[in-house]
């Protein structure tokens, strides 16, 4: 039998900061690179165009609009992840124009109207308060720029995760943060539009994780992933980490789909992809 646990409730800037530190990030960017890819292309970016690159992580779209030749800024509230992103930089080939800086997407330390665009992949959506991220994003953006998101959805292999997930850890308290919300067309469209943002244009596009096998996946998301390795601990606090590993391992397996022979799997995980108009 369990006992009562007093416990403290973490500064939710803490938690996330800790949350991008913990694991192996770079494992995990790198095979998300393709959504980064896909955003810069649906921007119009050239040796013109100011970038701000908000929650940057590993530094996948900001190197890939400064390869088109944006003057990019990035920023990110984990310091671990600036240092990822400027180790990434320096590696380049050619010189990108790159700045990366901490910084907290609900408080950016730049003045209004500063960028032509202003953009997120995967990275605003964790931000606990979304109406201040989105206003900021807005604010920072120049009237008739654009602002960008691409967010995970709520279909794919996550759908059925968070089904089997649901009952080892309790969810959010009402008011909690809630990055899911991001991935609704509807809820995603209310929040941009209450941000500011005009001619929204919202389309959910597909994206695969790839894997020799069911548990090669569960093995990179318990041993990389920050937000799964924090979910684990959770489980462990509560003396159900074994139960929560089975339940990824279910998870994974359900919603796997194997390619010819059986060798290899792929998961099925689209995402949420917003541009908008700042108004005049």
């Amino acid at each position: 039998m369990l006992g009562t646990m007093t416990e403290t409730t973490p500064d939710p800037a803490d938690a996330q900061r800790r949350m991008w530190t913990i694991g192996d990030y770079p494992a995990i960017a790198h095979r998300l690179l393709p959504i980064s890819v896909d955003t810069v292309e649906a921007l119009s970016i050239d040796d013109a165009t100011t970038v701000l690159d908000v929650g940057t992580g590993d530094g996948n779209f900001a190197i890939e609009a400064a390869r088109r030749g944006a003057h990019v800024t990035a920023v990110d509230l984990t310091p671990a992840q600036v240092d990822h992103a400027l180790a990434r930089v320096a590696a380049e080939g050619a010189p990108l124009d790159v700045d990366v800086r901490v910084g907290d997407a609900q408080a950016l330390d730049f003045a209004d109207r500063s960028f032509d665009i202003v953009a997120s992949v995967l990275g605003m959506m964790f931000a606990p308060d979304h109406a201040r991220a989105a206003s900021e994003m807005v604010r920072a953006c120049r009237a008739g720029g654009t602002v960008a998101s691409a967010v995970w959805t709520g279909g794919g292999w996550s759908q059925v995760w968070q089904r089997r997930a649901a009952h080892i850890v309790p969810p959010p308290p009402d008011g909690g943060p809630r990055p899911d919300l991001w991935g609704d067309p509807d809820e995603s469209r209310r929040r941009w539009e209450a941000a500011g943002l005009l001619d929204l244009r919202i389309e959910e596009r597909p994206f695969e994780w790839h894997f020799a096998s069911v548990d090669e996946a569960v093995e990179l998301f318990t041993s990389a992933a920050g937000s799964f390795i924090t979910f684990l601990e959770r489980a462990a606090a509560l003396g159900r980490a074994d139960e929560a590993r089975d339940e990824l391992l279910a998870a994974l397996t359900e919603a796997a789909t194997p390619t010819e022979g059986g060798a290899a799997v792929t998961l099925s995980h689209p995402y949420l992809l917003t541009i908008g108009t700042v108004p005049g």
